[in-house]
């Protein structure tokens, strides 16, 4: 679009610039010829009284004259302002009549009137063009009428027309080698957002090793370059987390307490093999509530006084069994928040089994006991007959 733009106004200011030059030429031109009418003219005089003809008489020799040696229409017309004689631009007479339609009175009159030598150029509606007016002059001064000059209409539109041929095709062709140009330019501006794109896309969905090719040293080049470098910042970041996931799934596969994490909305997101076997929480549990599953209600309360104050610790007795229960909140800046089915932060649960601990203990306090008691009896039978004998000595 620029370009055709740009090629209309070179159009318009050449057209422009051409008419000027036909107009330059035909002054040229005409006032070549008007010498020639002038020394013409000259020739007609009588050698004795030095007088010339009357117009009528030399009028058709003049314009021919004129005509045939510059190629131009020549109209000439008497000091009276009556057209005499006219021919074309290949030297055939033409009716004076016909070729005096659309000049103007005035500017004719007004050319009479200027000094010798002094001629205009003048717009011609008629013509839709410019002509030459040169005031015909004789050596002691008289006005012996006006030649009118005028390039052939044919010959101008035929220039014309190969000027606007000549512009079009060269805007045709400058459009030509702008699209061309363009589509090379957006091609080696589009390929390398096309592979980055690509390059971005396959890193989205987990092929790190994705990279660009680095073909320039310009900006694309650059947008390349960092690019490679954040994938392979990402590659290495995903390696060091997919690492420590794997430690941590590692020990939560080995670890004997129960573990298992929900969201703000109690909803299960992790769980490990021993929660299965402790509580029967498995994973098939994941996106649903402690709640939902029938967790014991002693769990629930230890969730949500974790969630109410950011930890909670209670000892809870299920099915004859002992458990020691930590709960905690995972984001510990945020302590006190309320439960409100959403709001709170997510809480990691841990449940230990402490039956056989219990039993270690009670067994520990029956020991005691009974060895006191034991210690006890004889010692009392051997302070009463210290006692005994204490008195017998006495």
């Amino acid at each position: 679009m620029t370009s055709l733009i740009i090629g209309l106004v070179l159009y318009y200011f050449a057209q422009d610039r051409l008419v000027n030059a036909e107009n330059t030429l035909l002054k040229q031109r005409s006032q070549t010829a008007n010498t020639g009418a002038q020394d013409f003219l000259e020739g007609l005089r009588d050698p004795e009284d030095k007088t010339l003809p009357p117009p009528q008489d030399y009028a058709e020799e003049l314009v021919q004259s004129v005509a045939d040696p510059t190629g131009l229409e020549v109209l000439y017309v008497s000091p009276d302002i009556e057209p005499l004689a006219a021919r074309d631009g290949l030297g055939n007479p033409i009716d004076p009549g016909k070729a005096y339609e659309g000049l103007d009175e005035g500017e004719i009159r007004d050319t009479a009137a200027s000094p010798r030598g002094k001629g205009r150029l003048v717009w011609s509606e008629g013509r839709s063009g410019y002509v030459a007016m040169w005031p015909l002059t004789a050596s002691d001064g008289t006005v012996k009428g006006v030649l009118i000059y005028d390039v052939p209409r044919d010959d101008l539109g035929e220039t014309l027309a190969y000027l606007r041929y000549g512009i079009l095709g060269a805007i045709l062709t400058s459009i030509l080698l702008t699209g061309a140009a363009s589509v090379l330019l957006t091609r080696q501006v589009t390929r390398p957002l096309s592979e980055t794109r690509d390059a971005a896309i396959r890193v989205a969905t987990g092929d790190y090793a994705a990279t660009v090719p680095v073909k320039s040293r310009d900006e694309l080049g650059e947008v390349a370059r960092t690019f490679n470098y954040m994938a392979e910042e990402i590659e290495r970041y995903v390696g060091e987390i997919q690492e420590q996931k794997s430690r941590l799934e590692a020990v939560l596969e080995a670890s004997p307490e129960a573990v298992v994490a929900t969201d703000p909305g109690e909803r299960i997101t992790m769980v490990n093999p021993a929660a299965a076997r402790m509580l029967g929480i498995t994973a098939s549990d994941r996106g649903r509530t402690l709640e939902e599953i029938g967790a014991p209600r002693a769990l629930l309360r230890c969730l949500r006084e974790a969630a109410a104050n950011g930890v909670a610790v209670r000892e809870v007795e299920l099915e004859e069994k002992a458990y020691w229960a930590y709960a905690a909140q995972m984001d510990r800046g945020q302590p006190g928040v309320a439960h409100n089915g959403g709001g709170n932060p997510g809480i990691i649960l841990a449940v230990r089994d402490i039956t056989e601990h219990r039993s270690l203990e009670k067994a520990k306090t029956a020991f005691v006991s009974d060895f006191s008691h034991e210690l006890r009896t004889p010692l009392t039978t051997i302070q009463s007959a210290v006692g005994l004998l204490e008195r017998a000595r006495d």
